[in-house]
């Protein structure tokens, strides 16, 4: 098993905020440091080769380092969530390649109203094509409209009512110009929640999670057992062989309280407003290989033991294996028969680790 990152020594082995790892087809390790908006390169024994990018708004640098993976011929692929971007940058020393993106035209509804489509992630297919998901629009349950200024007023009457309500976007795919050449149908987004004018992504029922793979992108929802499996022109819906969620008893809830009170003190009174679900969702993780295999992550709301299930299926939805990783292991990237991801110590000290995957299926 291979591991970078140390606490303390010189800096480039110093991670700080990683947003993806991922492994290159000669062995070398390439990890999207959000912190110091650089993309390192590391050899097989963790040894720094150099980095790409750094702070900035010119070419090949990088306003917030989003994400990153790599695509066909190693070149990585990585997003700039400011200003809304992508660059490519090929292997060896050739100039990085700026796609800018732009949702300009589309319309996306929440709550029974429509709103312009604002940009939350972008990835792209091992064969090039680029993949654009909307964002939540929250303003529309908060009932905040634009005023003629440029600015943004709230209107009471216009405020969603306390409750949790589906989002449903589209997929855009998005052609090297920043434009958008394909509109996908309604795949299940991030579900929202609602109190007393404020907003949330509501755990309970899961995330969104996309991921592409070498020609199609999945995106699925945790609370749900099917996955969309999209490519040019045609698209799947598959259903996933996942296990029944984790039962909601009064000791896992009292447990999820503690857990997310953590995140604010208004939590509370989002968690006694809103009935809460007979069962977790299923996955809050969804990855895809080289192979086309999606592997999703058992939902962990809270500290449930030292181990955390991954169950991987074909794109068809055949269940392939059952596999334990550990629980603190935030799964990146799995390549040529390597997995990538992040491990995070006590006192929140990061460090990337490459191991070999052993795809035995277990109980």
């Amino acid at each position: 098993m291979l591991v970078i990152g140390e606490v303390e020594g010189p800096p480039e082995y110093q991670l700080f905020v990683v947003a993806s790892a991922f492994r290159l087809s000669d062995g070398t390790t390439v990890v999207a440091n959000r912190g110091t908006s650089e993309l390192r390169y590391y050899d097989e024994r963790g040894v720094w080769l150099g980095s790409k990018g750094r702070k900035g708004q010119g070419p090949g640098e990088f306003g917030w380092l989003h994400s990153a993976k790599v695509i066909r011929g190693d070149t990585v692929f990585a997003l700039d969530a400011s200003p809304r971007r992508v660059t490519l940058f090929p292997p060896g020393e050739e100039e990085p390649i700026t796609v800018p993106l732009s949702l300009a035209g589309q319309m996306v509804s929440l709550a029974e109203r429509t709103t312009p489509a604002g940009i939350h992630l972008a990835t792209m297919t091992m064969s090039g094509d680029l993949w654009v998901v909307p964002g939540v629009p929250f303003h529309l349950l908060r009932g905040l409209q634009a005023t003629d200024d440029g600015g943004a007023a709230v209107r009471p009457e216009l405020i969603a009512t306390s409750g949790v309500y589906p989002f449903r976007p589209p997929l855009f795919r998005i052609d090297r110009s920043g434009q958008v050449v394909e509109r996908t149908e309604p795949v299940s987004g991030t579900p929202s929640a609602v109190h007393d004018g404020q907003t949330q992504p509501w755990p309970l029922g899961g995330w969104q999670v996309v991921d592409a793979g070498s020609t199609r992108v999945v995106s699925g929802l945790g609370s749900e057992r099917s996955a969309s499996v999209r490519g040019r022109d045609a698209h799947i819906e598959v259903e996933l062989g996942l296990p029944p969620g984790r039962a909601v008893t009064e000791e896992l809830w009292e447990d999820f309280e503690v857990a997310v009170s953590r995140r604010g003190i208004w939590w509370q009174d989002f968690l006694e407003a809103i009935p809460r679900p007979d069962t977790m969702a299923h996955y809050s993780d969804l990855v895809v290989d080289d192979h086309d295999r999606i592997w999703t992550g058992e939902y962990l709301p809270i500290d449930l033991g030292p181990e955390r299930r991954w169950w991987v299926f074909d794109l068809d939805g055949t269940h392939l294996a059952t596999l334990h990783l550990p629980s603190d292991l935030e799964v990146m990237d799995i390549r040529d028969g390597y997995l990538t991801g992040v491990v995070r110590d006590d006192f929140d000290v990061e460090r990337v680790v490459v191991l070999r995957v052993n795809e035995r299926s277990e109980a």
